[in-house]
């Protein structure tokens, strides 16, 4: 659909107001997976509403964080609902983080004046969306939840110098108590949710400032060049920014289908002097618990630690890569075999 066509469906203030977010963009964006990097925004849109609708009952102490949360699964009048969205949301803008930066490793998104630049603000969200999730189910207070922290804190304890202060961070103090469950409920309300909106904004600005990165071998980018000259470039708004809103309108449905299918559960209460048999995290934490149980101990804490800092410097990993081989393309090739590893601790993991 053509500018001329979506002046007639808006309103000319509204459309000149829209207008102003357009930026010329490359064809090669118009694949579907190009997507995959404003989905996760998309999900975090939705887990503010419902998170705000939620926090109106919870409870931040041990002793009511359970029972508030019960009462909205089983009693509040569509409670089950809104907490089965908050649920299947954030599993969703996880599962579109990870895929997005998937995307951008294997096809050198990366690389480019500045990009290091954007890659590593990406791999900050990242993090911070993690940390968000992890925050976040340990509020339930139940068994995941006591333990999950008692074992996070743990981890934390082998890292050198500041280990042991950040655990005793986690927990206020050398084991999990009353006040445990208020800096938790802090930091996935106040202080997460405000960063991973700062980082975002400058995810977009590095993006808008240095350009999307084209796929591809030379002939690729030739390619790509000429169609520019013969067609003009792609632009944001209105075509892209259609074509993201329907997967938008598709997606919400898959969400609320899942809710309703799948809706959240209450497990076990948190029980301090029952330790379960079998501790398992969520999903998206599976690829570390199995690493870490195959590397127990300090040494698992570190490697991880090193791999942490290699992904987040690799823009500059792959520049060495790239002057050692340059036409072998190494730096994709570990990419390849990095998710192919972590895919495959998960799977360990679930089975």
């Amino acid at each position: 659909m053509s500018k001329e066509a979506h002046k007639e469906l808006l309103p000319g203030g509204i459309f000149g107001r829209l207008s102003a977010l357009d930026e010329p963009l490359p064809h090669s964006i118009k694949r579907w997976w190009w997507c995959w990097g404003s989905l996760p925004g998309f999900f975090f849109a939705i887990q503010v509403v419902t998170g705000i609708l939620l926090a109106f009952y919870y409870e931040a102490s041990p002793e009511g964080a359970y029972e508030s949360v019960r009462f909205v699964t089983e009693e509040a009048r569509y409670g089950w609902f809104v907490r089965s969205v908050h649920m299947w949301s954030a599993n969703l803008m996880i599962l579109f983080v990870f895929l997005h930066a998937t995307r951008v490793l294997v096809t050198g998104g990366y690389r480019g004046r500045g990009r290091w630049a954007t890659w590593m603000a990406g791999v900050a969200m990242l993090l911070a969306t993690l940390l968000l999730a992890f925050t976040g189910y340990t509020l339930i207070y139940e068994q995941l939840s006591y333990w999950g922290i008692t074992v996070a804190a743990n981890i934390n304890s082998y890292v050198p110098v500041i280990g042991e202060p950040l655990a005793d961070f986690m927990r206020y103090g050398d084991e999990v108590n009353d006040h445990t469950l208020s800096r938790m409920y802090a930091l996935h309300t106040f202080l997460l949710p405000p960063s991973l909106v700062l980082l975002t904004a400058l995810h977009i600005y590095l993006i808008r400032r240095f350009g999307v990165h084209v796929p591809g071998s030379e002939a690729d980018v030739a390619a790509e060049a000429a169609q520019q000259k013969k067609e003009g470039p792609y632009h944001f708004f209105p075509a892209h920014a259609m074509a993201e809103l329907v997967v938008f309108l598709y997606l919400a449905l898959v969400l609320v289908l899942l809710s309703i299918g799948f809706p959240a559960e209450m497990r076990e209460p948190a029980n301090p002097l029952v330790t379960p048999e079998h501790i398992q995290p969520e999903w998206y934490f599976y690829a570390t618990f199995r690493w870490l149980k195959l590397f127990p101990g300090q040494v698992g804490v570190l490697l991880l630690a090193a791999l942490g800092g290699v992904a987040f410097f690799w823009p500059f990993v792959d520049r060495g890569l790239r002057r050692l081989a340059p036409k072998a393309e190494l730096a994709m090739w570990i990419g390849v075999a990095a998710v192919i590893v972590m895919v495959s601790l998960t799977v360990l993991e679930a089975l």
